[in-house]
C-alpha cells in the first residue's frame, strides 16, 4: 500500500533514506522542531498526516503550542495507540529536557 502525502505536506517530509523505512521514520524535520525540546521525527508527521478528523484539528503542527500539545499526545495517548512510538523516545525525551530546563 502506498500512501500519497497531500501536496501542502510534500515540502516538510525528508526524502527516502537508503537505510529504509526505520531510517526515514526517524530522520528530524527541522521546521517542526519546538525549542528546547529536540527533534520532530519524520513519524510523528506520518501520524499526524493520517488522523485529519482528530489530531490535525486539535494540534495544528504551524503553531507551536498545537506541536507541544501533539508530543503531549504522541507520549500519552499515542503510545497506547501506536507501537512504533514506543520505540521512539524523542517526544518523551523532549519532554524531559524542557522540564529540566525549566527547573
Amino acid at each position: 500500500m502506498t500512501i500519497s502525502l497531500p501536496n501542502h505536506a510534500r515540502p516538510l517530509f525528508p526524502p527516502r533514506h537508503p537505510g529504509g523505512p526505520e531510517a526515514t521514520y526517524a530522520q528530524p524535520i527541522p521546521a517542526l522542531a519546538v525549542e528546547g525540546m529536540g527533534d520532530f521525527p519524520a513519524l510523528l508527521l506520518a501520524i499526524w498526516q493520517l488522523r485529519d478528523q482528530d489530531l490535525q484539528p486539535r494540534y495544528p503542527l504551524d503553531t507551536e503550542a498545537g506541536r507541544i500539545g501533539f508530543l503531549a499526545w504522541c507520549v500519552g495517548s499515542g503510545g497506547h495507540e501506536y507501537q512504533a512510538l514506543l520505540s521512539t523516545v524523542t517526544a518523551a525525551d523532549a519532554f524531559s529536557r524542557r522540564n529540566d530546563q525549566a527547573a
